[in-house]
């Protein structure tokens, strides 16, 4: 019995070595796919079908979670056809997903293979950077041995990884967009100033601001004089001038 302990116990330590090894070797890799100028989803689906290969029977599907819409979207896959998926959402707490990311808790699902026949797993993975939610791994695991205590925290670890790349990602999208509104303010500031048509400075009024903000629509409305009564001098974006 010692003896048969010693083996399993060095057998355990070796498979947590090399998993360690295969992590720090990802690890690099994955920092490095994602600090590249391709667009984000390139740069997660190289990652989730790196992933793919690293552990044995795994597909990979990444989402993504906008603030703006309160939406979990399907952004990499680590299958073939992943560009005929097409646009994919869901809200939190709907399905396993976003269940997990409902609750912020890690899911493993697996069937009962007790004939000892080929294994099935489901793990949806929370992902949190800066205590913001950045979106959710889902792996999907068929193989003969099941997943390991290592590759699960092999698993855990990478989606860190990923999440903390994604949160760099929208920080940077947010500090850029931000730079080229200030850039926008001041180019309309220095043509406004110099404008001497009433007319023409009414438009770039509407126009200007709503490009800025992303806004359908702007209307520009002068006060009469002598009067409480204003009429719309310019609008942009709205079908009916009168509204």
């Amino acid at each position: 019995a010692s003896l048969a302990a010693e083996v399993i116990h060095r057998s355990n330590e070796y498979e947590k070595m090399m998993v360690e090894s295969v992590k720090f070797a990802f690890w690099k890799e994955a920092d490095s796919i994602m600090s590249t100028q391709m667009p984000v989803e390139k740069r997660l689906a190289t990652v989730a079908k790196r992933l793919s290969e690293l552990v044995d029977g795994l597909t990979a599907f990444i989402y993504i979670y906008d603030e703006e819409t309160g939406r979990l979207y399907l952004k990499a896959s680590s299958i073939r056809d992943s560009k005929s998926i097409g646009l994919v959402s869901i809200r939190p707490g709907e399905g396993i997903e976003g269940a997990a990311i409902a609750a912020q808790k890690d899911v493993f699902l697996a069937d009962r293979a007790e004939d000892g026949g080929i294994k099935r797993l489901y793990v949806s993975l929370p992902m949190v950077s800066h205590g913001s939610l950045v979106g959710t791994l889902n792996c999907q695991i068929i193989t003969q041995q099941g997943l390991s205590l290592y590759n699960e925290a092999f698993l855990k670890d990478i989606r860190t990884l990923i999440a903390d790349s994604v949160y760099r990602h929208k920080i940077s999208e947010k500090e850029r967009l931000k730079s080229r509104k200030m850039f926008a303010v001041d180019e309309a500031g220095l043509e406004m100033i110099s404008i001497t048509d009433l007319k023409k400075l009414s438009n770039i009024i509407v126009t200007t601001p709503a490009a800025i903000i992303g806004a359908e629509g702007a209307l520009l409305r002068l006060a009469r004089n002598g009067s409480q009564k204003y009429t719309s001098a310019a609008a942009y974006g709205l079908d009916d001038l009168k509204i």
